[in-house]
């Protein structure tokens, strides 16, 4: 398939992942001769896959601007937004579907997560006589084995810059130091677990020069926006970084309101 000429656009790059995922699918293996552990494995597939697809529809279905590719890891998934260097509301919309996206997966990630358990509590014989059933019951319960917990998560990086692509057929293909860059932020939540929202000084010093009220980006800035000063990102160098915590995204999205 014969592909047009390379291109280029600046946008906002958002990388999310579905954190431990991996552990759990890794263990969802059909087996022969299972026949009972497999239709509960398929459910627990059936599931994930309703989680993505909602997400995608959700995300997608209620902003055209969003540029859409898969990850390859199979957990994860990159949202692109294309915006004008001279129209400042682009990249506060773009900040603020950012927002919109985090606050969707922190409501339907819990309920994914309750979904998984849901089957795993109802059919305790089944888990009980397949050792990777097992295993990913262990994952959802503490250390005593007697009470349900969260398991998987989810964390997402965020840059802007200049984004590269090619088109295939119907398809785009993204490349760039600003993807690569989104993605390592996104996977800082391996070391800084209480996060789960990175982004660069790129993109706050961005969101300022759009922001019309200076005073706003002020409070936003010094209450919400957590410096991690300048960390040793893999291929980057010293990195400044910034995050905002959990319980404060709801905030920051209020004050962007028009």
């Amino acid at each position: 398939m014969k592909s047009r000429s390379l291109k280029t656009f600046s946008g906002l790059a958002v990388m999310i992942d579905l954190r431990n995922f991996s552990e759990v699918s890794r263990r969802l293996l059909i087996q022969k001769k299972k026949p009972f552990s497999n239709t509960l494995k398929w459910r627990i597939y059936e599931v994930i896959f309703d989680f993505l697809s909602d997400t995608m529809e959700t995300i997608i279905g209620s902003n055209n601007d969003i540029l859409f590719d898969f990850k390859h890891t199979g957990d994860g998934f990159l949202l692109v937004t294309k915006h004008h260097r001279n129209r400042s509301q682009h990249f506060i919309d773009g900040f603020h579907l950012l927002l919109d996206i985090y606050l969707h997966l922190d409501r339907s990630v819990p309920e994914l997560n309750t979904k998984i358990v849901d089957l795993l509590e109802d059919n305790p014989k089944i888990v009980r006589g397949n050792r990777q059933l097992r295993y990913i019951e262990n994952l959802f319960t503490n250390m005593s084995g007697t009470i349900w917990r969260k398991y998987i998560d989810f964390s997402m990086g965020a840059h802007c810059g200049a984004i590269f692509y090619k088109t295939y057929g119907t398809q785009k293909v993204f490349l760039g130091n600003t993807i690569n860059q989104a993605s390592r932020f996104q996977a800082l939540s391996k070391t800084f677990s209480d996060y789960n929202l990175f982004f660069s000084q790129e993109v706050s010093s961005r969101l300022g020069k759009a922001i019309k009220d200076p005073k706003l980006f002020s409070t936003l800035s010094t209450k919400w926006f957590k410096d991690l000063d300048r960390i040793e990102i893999k291929g980057f160098g010293p990195t400044a970084v910034k995050t905002i915590e959990r319980k404060h995204v709801g905030s920051v999205k209020e004050k962007l309101i028009p």
